[in-house]
């Protein structure tokens, strides 16, 4: 809403709305949140742990810092430096785009604009099996959900 309310005064100040119109749009009020969040959700601390996880001083924390990977969050907290909750569900380095929904994880690609949905096989040493095409349309641009609800 705060956006419109920007547009709404620029608007007016280049002369294309109504200052009446402006004010109008300026006392318009927000849609309230509602909710709470729910799953397991990171302190700043264990955050800060999963971000330093890779040593950088090494080759080999390069390496894994380097490695763009999709990473799903199993409920085992982190303890000191060492975060074993996180399990490796994606590689593709062609994943543009992400949503997690309340029961599942889908994904975008930026290559071809697929929507993909993770079916809850991890990774292992031969790739990433975990991922089922739900949407091939190239001229899908965004994934939007609200609730259970997904679109593509």
């Amino acid at each position: 809403m705060s956006a419109i309310r920007k547009l709404a005064v620029e608007a007016m100040d280049n002369g294309l709305l109504a200052p009446e119109l402006a004010a109008g749009i300026g006392r318009v009020k927000s849609a309230k949140t509602l909710g709470v969040r729910t799953g397991n959700w990171l302190n700043t601390k264990q955050a800060q742990a999963l971000l330093n996880a890779p040593d950088i001083s090494k080759l080999i924390g390069l390496r894994d810092r380097a490695n763009r990977s999709t990473r799903q969050y199993t409920g085992t907290p982190c303890s000191g430096n060492v975060c074993p909750g996180w399990i490796k569900i994606d590689s593709n380095r062609n994943t543009s785009l992400i949503f997690a929904g309340p029961t599942t994880v889908y994904q975008q690609h930026q290559s071809d604009n697929t929507i993909w949905q993770y079916t809850g096989t991890p990774c292992n040493l031969y790739g990433c099996p975990g991922w089922q095409l739900v949407d091939n349309d190239p001229n899908t641009l965004y994934i939007v959900a609200g609730g259970t609800n997904f679109a593509g």
